[in-house]
């Protein structure tokens, strides 16, 4: 198993960034996968290469891991926490972690900034991409009038 999978870096990177970061591995989704990429593999190759690779049954638990056997990520998990001790690896991985953690936040960032708003189903959206921009409210009525309008 060695280069390690993408799907298993997915997944390690997960489990680190709970740990540096509580609740963030939640918003590892399809998108920021995308965006931090080359962060993710790297954590996931310097984690085979500094934990994993030549340790007798490894390759069954990484590889139930990215069927999300739930008890073989609960190991790693354990596996990690302990390996974590070790301050030069916990520095390496943490280096790492940040830029995952900042592509979040600029993924967070972007979504809050590009919200669309839609007005009184007349089709009309409004694109807030300067947040620095006063804030313009209104009111849009559709009139639909069915038999005679009143006066």
């Amino acid at each position: 198993m060695d280069p390690i999978t993408t799907t298993i870096s997915v997944i390690l990177s997960k489990i680190v960034l709970d740990k540096f970061y509580e609740g963030v591995s939640s918003k590892l989704g399809e998108k920021v996968v995308e965006k931090a990429l080359a962060p993710i593999e790297a954590l996931g190759k310097l984690l085979w290469n500094r934990c994993f690779k030549g340790k007798p049954e490894t390759k069954q638990l990484l590889d139930k891991a990215e069927l999300n056997d739930a008890q073989a990520i609960e190991t790693l998990k354990s596996y990690l926490a302990k390996a974590l001790e070790n301050p030069q690896l916990k520095a390496e991985v943490e280096r790492i972690v940040q830029q995952i953690h900042q592509t979040i936040v600029q993924m967070d960032d972007v979504n809050a900034k590009n919200a669309q708003q839609i007005f009184g189903g007349t089709g009309q959206q409004f694109n807030n991409e300067n947040i620095d921009a006063p804030v313009q409210q209104g009111t849009i009525t559709n009139h639909n009038y069915y038999g005679t309008k009143p006066n």
